[in-house]
């Protein structure tokens, strides 16, 4: 389970090996004589309902979720504190953004070099 994303970090460009493990699964599920094809036809259905399909928004047991990761990934960030660890995820709330401290005098639009 914990690469279930690998070849994917640079998307919307995937790896060579991603992209010969995708043409690869195509190929059979759409080879008649192959006898994997049902399984992989069957595969790649899934994986086009699964990315196309409206999801309802997500009702969590626990307000403020604002990033996941698999568990023992460490957090995303610094501003990043632990809500819970269900189902071999961890959930974080970032913590709020302070607020800029104010200026004293106005910005001026032009600066000189």
């Amino acid at each position: 389970m914990g690469n279930q994303f690998a070849g994917f970090d640079g998307y919307p460009v995937l790896t060579n090996g991603l992209q010969a493990l995708l043409r690869d699964i195509l190929q059979i599920a759409n080879d008649a004589r192959d006898r994997r094809r049902d399984a992989y036809a069957q595969y790649v259905k899934d994986a086009i309902t699964a990315a196309t399909e409206l999801i309802p928004p997500v009702r969590a047991p626990f307000p403020g979720v604002t990033a996941w990761r698999t568990v023992n990934r460490g957090s995303p960030g610094p501003r990043f504190r632990v809500l819970t660890t269900l189902s071999g995820n961890t959930f974080y709330s970032t913590d709020p953004v302070p607020p800029l401290p104010r200026r004293c005098r106005p910005h001026r639009a032009q600066v000189r070099h």
